[in-house]
């Protein structure tokens, strides 16, 4: 029966431990990753259809101008220029409308595979009133980071790995024995029969397994040098995600909350006017062109400032793992 030194099976089973409690983690990220990736999607679709429902209220408006247009008696020049102007501006339209369609149509199948639904069920989307906010200090996210980062912890489990490995290496020099009965009969001359126990071990004793221990150490060092690397890395990135969020935040607290309301006012006053004679086609295009501009744009911003937070979240360790939960209808 063979029996390793003491301390062997112990060292490899802390090795295997570290492993188990690396794939704990990076489970615990995969999933984090995959909630924030299919929360962001749903933004991004609610947004997408509100960007298209805007792009095809003012195809609607532009598309019922040019029926009456054609329904009046021809007046002039004028009104064969803003006929034609009309219908042009409705083929850079309906190349917007298309995009605007495309994109929702892209990113409902995306989420709606990664729920595990067939790629066009239906899917309404609440969107959050406000954005979150963002934490107070930079500084205490730093601080929070150093504990909670899934990508500092698997760093730390590596090290820890590293360093048993160096132990196991130094272990592996001490020479295992086995232990056992045997049993011998000479027959040359008078029997000569020996029953007994033994005691055996490798030789040769000197070898110290130096190599091994040196390539270990070597491993170990490295292991050192990614982790400093990687908290470095990880407050770069978590300065960088803060600070844009900051300035996104003095970006939309210097917008209007009731802007894109009042620009449909307007697009809608505009519509009724040029009915009326009062304004230009020219004004009129532009009051609905800006509306459909200031839709996406301020859209956009949102968005980026959702994915900003998800990405936070994700690199800190922060994200809650019921961030979105599987309903039972769609």
């Amino acid at each position: 029966q063979t029996f390793e030194f003491p301390g062997k099976a112990t060292l490899r089973k802390a090795i295997a431990d570290q492993d188990i409690a690396l794939g704990q983690i990076g489970l615990i990220q995969f999933r984090s990753a995959l909630a924030g990736r299919i929360k962001l999607l749903a933004y991004r679709y609610a947004l997408a259809e509100q960007n298209r429902e805007a792009a095809d209220l003012v195809i609607a408006r532009s598309r019922a101008l040019v029926a009456l247009l054609d329904k009046r008696p021809k007046a002039g020049l004028q009104a064969m220029f803003d006929t034609g102007i009309l219908e042009g501006n409705l083929q850079d339209l309906a190349v917007t409308q298309h995009d605007l369609a495309l994109e929702a149509v892209i990113t409902l199948s995306e989420l709606n595979i990664l729920r595990g639904w067939p790629a066009q069920t239906p899917l309404h989307v609440i969107l959050p009133a406000n954005l979150p906010p963002l934490p107070a200090s930079l500084d205490r996210v730093l601080v929070t980071s150093l504990s909670s980062s899934p990508i500092l912890r698997m760093k730390e489990m590596n090290l820890k790995k590293a360093q048993l490995q160096v132990k196991a290496g130094k272990l592996d020099a001490a020479p295992d024995f086995a232990i056992g009965p045997f049993y011998s009969l000479d027959k040359a001359g008078d029997h000569d029969q020996k029953i007994g126990a033994s005691v055996t071990f490798p030789l040769p004793v000197w070898n110290q397994n130096q190599g091994n221990i040196a390539a270990s150490k070597a491993a170990l060092v490295k292991t050192e040098a990614t982790q400093e690397q990687a908290r470095r890395d990880l407050e770069l990135s978590i300065t960088k995600i803060y600070q844009s969020r900051q300035l996104l935040d003095a970006q939309i607290s210097q917008t209007k909350p009731e802007l894109l309301q009042h620009l449909a006012q307007l697009a809608d006053m505009a519509d009724r006017q040029y009915r009326l004679g009062a304004i230009n086609l020219t004004t009129f295009l532009e009051v609905q062109r800006q509306l459909l501009s200031t839709t996406r744009s301020m859209h956009q911003t949102v968005l980026d400032a959702h994915s900003l937070d998800l990405d936070l979240q994700l690199l800190t360790g922060t994200m809650s793992q019921g961030t979105l939960e599987r309903s039972a209808k769609p």
